[in-house]
């Protein structure tokens, strides 16, 4: 744990949306590297199209950061050469005494009407096989990653009981371009969270932004922005 009490920094992207002319990567660097993260996560949508040249400009760029980068796959960057590129479409990670989730929730493409966990059971059994598992492994707080929202409404009978929901800290996402959280309870709280677990998808809305995500000593969540460019766009 860090002097200042951290035990967690991640650096969360999405939505970069790189296309010929227009890297909005590349003016985050200098932040991101300034930043004292553990990693930084790319949730998804990090090229305009499944294009080898984009995927070649975006791969010549994350070699700048200095910290272990997690690349999520998304529904513009879907396609065989995001997986040559990047290995697994879904995979984890420990890091302090927490359990980072990333998964691949492409098979949704461009959809919003509902988040992956009203979903993936049918529509991807192999990987909510492997999450089931995942959230069984041990006691460590969960904190999933992916680029569609989990839940798009917080009603509770849109989570699945067969998955382990009470070792879920936050979900955290991309895909929308704006900023809301979702927040629903625990059934069985390990502790007592004012807000539960949390929905969030990141801010991005077309500036040159990330959000950076501190986790305390008590497991409380700290989101603080970091807007680089206000006037650039991703579309």
């Amino acid at each position: 744990m860090g002097k200042d009490g951290i035990k967690l920094k991640i650096a969360l992207l999405a939505d970069l949306h790189i296309r010929k002319g227009i890297n909005l990567l590349s003016p985050m660097l200098d932040s991101l590297n300034k930043d004292d993260v553990d990693i930084v996560i790319i949730a998804g949508d990090a090229i305009s199209e499944n294009n080898p040249d984009l995927y070649s400009e975006f791969l010549d760029t994350i070699t700048s950061i200095q910290h272990p980068v997690k690349v999520i796959k998304g529904d513009y960057d879907n396609g065989d050469i995001w997986e040559d590129t990047f290995g697994s479409r879904y995979s984890s990670v420990d890091i302090s005494d927490y359990h980072l989730d990333f998964l691949d929730t492409s098979y949704l493409e461009h959809k919003f009407a509902s988040g992956w966990l009203n979903t993936i059971a049918t529509a991807d059994t192999n990987q909510y096989t492997w999450l089931k598992e995942e959230l069984l492994k041990d006691e460590k707080y969960h904190l999933v990653f992916s680029h569609h929202p989990a839940l798009i409404t917080p009603y509770e009978s849109a989570i699945d009981s067969k998955l382990n929901i009470d070792n879920i800290r936050a979900f955290y996402s991309g895909h929308l371009h704006e900023a809301y959280k979702v927040y629903f309870p625990y059934k069985k709280p390990k502790r007592a969270f004012k807000e539960g677990v949390i929905s969030v998808p990141v801010s991005f809305h077309g500036n040159s932004s990330y959000a950076l995500i501190l986790v305390n000593e008590k497991d409380e969540l700290i989101t603080i922005p970091r807007n680089i460019v206000s006037k650039s766009t991703a579309w």
